[in-house]
């Protein structure tokens, strides 16, 4: 087994998608583990080898991760892959997911196997944030970690050992940050290193200097490489060193704290199982300089002199579950009947999957095969409002008489409680149409609604016609919490199977439908090809060279609209940790036909973070293309112009582009304000023909002006650079190309007035040296066409052509070298 490298994203729908990707109406991925919280979403596959619900479990983990919001990359996607031919079965699969949940500290994970490929593999989905809102995963050089683990499954599970993982190019001085940062880690483990001098003494056995001033700096003997400690990672400055001791020493006074509890938690089962009641049990533990007192309706130990209260020893020695173990044979721990519970539940609901019709009093029956009785009593609480509200509570009796509420299985601050009576209702429910599902002829299902919709001209008609077939179409409105929108749902049900659009796929989604009961031409229209048609039109419009050159959102708008399909802009929000986002959204609807629309998010490509068809994507995919046009016609005009004005002029007459300066500044390191020019395009409508530079130079300084009052579209260098894919072109590099050309300009007059000359003596011959100067003005050229991607120095003034074109860093290096000093 090899673990590949983790990646951390901002969202888990992506993952999601990606990992849980329906494939000819399957879903992808198959379910292997997950945490206790996400298992209701997944009940259904766990047993049935269906489908997952990736919305919720997706919602369910944002929700969590929202509750600390100064994580900004909560989702963590682990690979592990097997070598071809080996193929460890599920319980295997799902022993390395619980083993690595519990080794890394993930609280709310998905575990699902990919088989598609020629290596089977499993993608473990985990949020870094637990229920608490704590960062609980700390992915700092996790790839010593994943070592050790991969180690560890290997052994444990007699593993093909195909490899390590190593950490991002580990090469050169990689390798040294890699070492130094293994040595720094293990260190810290050590007994006795409790402050920075002790870590620094330790580290030094492995041959690593160091001294700490405002930060702390590393020097490793052997090599001589020096690295400050913030140059290695956040997790190596000063202040992180030294947190990291601290936190150490915590826990080593909690680990203390908890090894003399332990003491007393073994004293209290022992002298509990003995005695006859709370006075019974103080009598015992006094003898042994120990007791127990009643404070505030709760349990306090006395031990060590100090009296320590239930809730810190946990819930097992509670006053009502220290009272049902007096005079029992054997302690009952209540922490571990909750997680048998919880197993005995997902056991019985598996072995019951199989039945056509699994009702709630079969589960109950099967359940007591499990040593668990299950009732239902009716309880009554007070909301805030101070209304008494009925309702009726799971109670779950063990063989040994203890009873579990089902709210004391219900995760901490989760709303949705799987143990509770609706909660196993939804589980059952979800297995019964799972069966329905897996024995439907899901194609024949889609091809009846297709039939019926040709024939329709409505969805009163096709709810009409449809029911002819025996099929059910249900149609819902719900209002959405975030925007406050009322959204329509659509679904179908044939007998007990019900199915939603998502599940038929998108052709049978409301808008689709709409759209083809409007037609009522004989023919149903896919939505993938209403999709691909619309692709077609942006794309071609998106490539016209005017548009290219000048247009902006609205003039693609009005292209577009020759192309027969209309914009509406809609304004939506966006709930972000609590905060309500404006952003806009795009809806395409055809000329012809209003019903046949699409909007933005169903044209963007999975794979892909942006949405190029959104608005903000189609801004983007302009100011690219004009910012690659005004680049393509620097980089042409680079090539002939001398100075400014060349370039400036240049541009304008072939591509209608004006050059301006403006003034800029920027702070430097020592605080000094440093002023520059910089470079400012304005693309013009004008097209390119013969211009006289008299009259350029003239009417320039106008028509700088005028663009500017006319609000014409502008990029600035530094714009043109961060949009265009190509690469970068600074300030310096301009300076540079137009005094090469200058010299070369220069040069190349000398050669003609020496081409003129009769007679050339050996000496002159011998100082302007033509041929040698032909190849090395060559040299020169494609040194700096190179550079336009640099931003190094290069002297283009000398004696006899001797020119210095090294860049100052390698001034610096040889000086050094001259001085002999170590670079």
């Amino acid at each position: 087994m090899i673990a590949k490298k983790a990646k951390r994203s901002g969202g888990f729908g992506q993952r999601m998608e990606y990992i849980l990707e329906e494939v000819e109406g399957e879903q992808r991925g198959k379910f292997i583990g997950c945490s206790d919280d996400l298992l209701h979403y997944t009940i259904g596959n766990n047993f049935n080898l269906k489908s997952i619900d990736s919305n919720k479990i997706s919602a369910s983990m944002k929700e969590q991760a929202s509750k600390n919001s100064k994580v900004e990359k909560p989702c963590y996607h682990q690979i592990f892959s097997f070598p071809n031919g080996e193929r460890p079965n599920d319980e295997v699969l799902e022993d390395i997911s619980n083993e690595f949940a519990r080794e890394f500290g993930f609280s709310q994970w998905l575990s699902v196997k990919h088989e598609d490929t020629k290596h089977l593999h499993i993608h473990f989905v985990g949020n870094i944030v637990n229920n608490e809102g704590k960062v609980m995963v700390n992915d700092s050089n996790d790839y010593y970690k994943l070592n050790d683990f991969v180690k560890y499954i290997h052994e444990r599970h007699n593993l093909q050992k195909v490899g390590e993982i190593k950490g991002i190019g580990e090469s050169g001085t990689d390798k040294h940050l890699t070492r130094l940062k293994k040595i720094i880690d293990t260190a810290l483990t050590a007994d006795g290193v409790n402050d920075i001098k002790k870590l620094q003494h330790e580290i030094l056995k492995s041959g690593i200097k160091s001294f700490t001033q405002r930060g702390i700096t590393f020097i490793d003997n052997y090599s001589g490489v020096q690295f400050k400690g913030s140059a290695l990672g956040k997790e190596y400055s000063l202040k992180s060193l030294e947190r990291r001791i601290s936190e150490k020493r915590n826990n080593q006074e909690k680990v203390g704290k908890i090894d003399s509890y332990l003491t007393l938690k073994m004293a209290i089962q022992s002298e509990c199982l003995k005695a006859h009641n709370l006075e019974d049990l103080d009598e015992r533990l006094s003898k042994a300089q120990m007791g127990v007192s009643l404070v505030n309706n709760a349990l306090a130990f006395k031990y060590e002199g100090v009296f320590i209260k239930e809730r810190d020893l946990g819930e097992d020695y509670s006053m009502n579950h220290v009272r049902f173990n007096l005079g029992k044979k054997e302690w009952v721990s209540k922490i571990a009947k909750k997680s048998e519970l919880k197993e005995s539940i997902k056991v019985s609901l598996e072995q019951l999957s199989n039945q056509e019709i699994l009702s709630f009093e079969n589960f109950k029956d099967n359940l007591k095969e499990f040593g668990w009785n299950l009732k239902l009593e009716n309880k009554i609480f007070k909301n805030s409002e101070g209304k008494e509200i009925d309702y009726i509570q799971v109670v779950y009796q063990s063989a040994e008489g203890l009873k579990i509420a089902d709210t004391e299985l219900k995760q901490n601050n989760a709303t949705y409680n799987p143990y509770g009576l609706r909660g196993l209702k939804n589980q059952i429910e979800s297995i019964n149409q799972t069966n329905l599902k897996q024995s439907f002829n899901k194609h024949s299902f889609i091809e009846a609604i297709k039939e019926k919709a040709i024939i329709s001209g409505n969805l009163t008609e096709l709810s009409h016609n449809l029911k002819q077939d025996g099929i059910d179409l249900l149609l819902t409105n719900f209002k959405d919490k975030e925007t406050g929108e009322n959204v329509e749902v659509l679904r179908f049900k044939s007998g007990n199977a019900v199915f939603n659009s998502k599940e038929l796929g998108e052709d049978i989604n409301l808008p689709n439908l709409k759209y083809n009961l409007s037609l009522n031409d004989g023919k149903f229209v896919s939505r993938k090809e209403l999709k691909n048609e619309l692709l077609t039109d942006i794309l071609g419009v998106l490539q016209e060279k005017n548009l290219i050159k000048n247009g902006n959102f609205e003039q693609f708008s009005k292209d577009l609209n020759l192309q027969g399909w209309s914009i509406e802009i809609q304004e939506k929000f966006l709930k972000n940790d609590g905060n309500l986002i404006e952003y806009k959204q795009l809806k395409y609807f055809h000329n012809d036909n209003p019903a046949k629309h699409i909007y933005d998010y169903e044209l963007k490509n999975k794979e892909e973070k942006a949405n190029h068809f959104s608005f903000k994507g189609v801004c983007n995919t302009l100011n690219k293309s004009k910012a690659n046009n005004i680049r393509e016609a620097l980089v042409k005009g680079l090539e002939f112009a001398t100075c400014s004005s060349d370039l400036a002029f240049i541009m304008y007459r072939d591509a209608g582009i004006l050059v301006g300066e403006e003034n800029q500044s920027f702070q430097s390191k020592d605080g000094k304000k440093i002023n520059f020019k910089e470079k400012i395009f304005y693309s013009t409508d004008r097209e390119s023909h013969e211009i006289s530079r008299d009259y350029f130079d003239n009417t320039r300084t106008v028509m700088l002006n005028r663009a500017e009052l006319s609000n014409n579209e502008r990029f600035s260098l530094s714009q043109i650079n961060q949009l265009s894919e190509e690469k970068k072109i600074s300030n310096k590099d301009i300076r540079e190309f137009l005094q090469f050309n200058r010299v070369q300009a220069h040069q190349t007059r000398q050669e003609k007035d020496l081409s003129h000359r009769k007679e050339i003596s050996p000496e002159v011959q011998q100082n302007v040296g033509a041929e040698d100067k032909g190849e090395f003005w060559e040299d020169i050229k494609k040194l700096m066409q190179g550079k336009i991607s640099q931003s190094g120095h290069a002297k283009m003034q000398g004696k006899d052509g001797e020119q210095d074109i090294r860049s100052n860093e390698e001034k610096r290096k040889d000086k050094l070298r001259r001085q002999g000093k170590t670079l």
